[in-house]
């Protein structure tokens, strides 16, 4: 029967058993983890929705942007 090392939970020594009596509780399958340093699971990173702009508005009509004015658009509000 094989044998297999688990690690004996909050001082990670090793103890080696048989495949089938592996104990439940109390042990884990590394030393990392049972000393409690494993690294914790990795969450997704939440991605950002990019600002709707919003059409700007002069008496319920669109208003349009002034070509006069490359830097600044007036079409859209801010």
């Amino acid at each position: 029967m094989p044998k297999v090392w688990m690690y004996k939970t909050g001082t990670g020594e090793p103890e080696l058993f048989e495949a089938d009596a592996v104990p439940t509780t109390g042990y884990a399958d590394s030393p990392k983890a049972a000393m409690g340093k494993a690294k914790p699971a990795v969450k997704k990173a939440e991605v950002k929705k990019p600002a709707v702009k919003k059409r700007a508005r002069k008496g319920g009509k669109f208003v349009a942007d002034d070509p006069n004015t490359p830097d600044v658009n007036e079409a859209y509000e801010k």
